[in-house]
């Protein structure tokens, strides 16, 4: 349940793998942001008091594992540390035959 330090982001296990166990991504940008655990349809995330997220808000996430998921999408968006778009990759593994 979403509180005053707590939010949920739409990255279940279909979008981000659940293997291995651990670290499952890293988010990127909302300064000590842990991930409590991840559900099948959302991750519930703690944040420090200090730290403001607001609805509609991106929130970057960097996933340690892909493999499970990577062939879901058509392109991936490649953003810069500083978190700025550079360009679009096609995923090849995604239309095969």
């Amino acid at each position: 349940m979403p509180t005053q330090n707590r939010f949920t982001l739409d990255l279940g296990h279909k979008a981000i793998a659940a293997d291995p166990d651990g670290v499952r991504g890293v988010i990127l940008n909302v300064p000590g942001a842990t991930v409590d655990k991840q559900h099948e349809e959302h991750w519930a995330v703690n944040m420090p008091r200090e730290t403001a997220v607001r609805i509609g808000q991106e929130v970057y996430v960097c996933p340690t594992h892909i493999c499970p998921s990577v062939a879901l999408h058509q392109f991936y968006y490649v953003i810069d540390a500083e978190g700025y778009y550079r360009e679009t990759w096609e995923v090849a593994a995604r239309n095969r035959s």
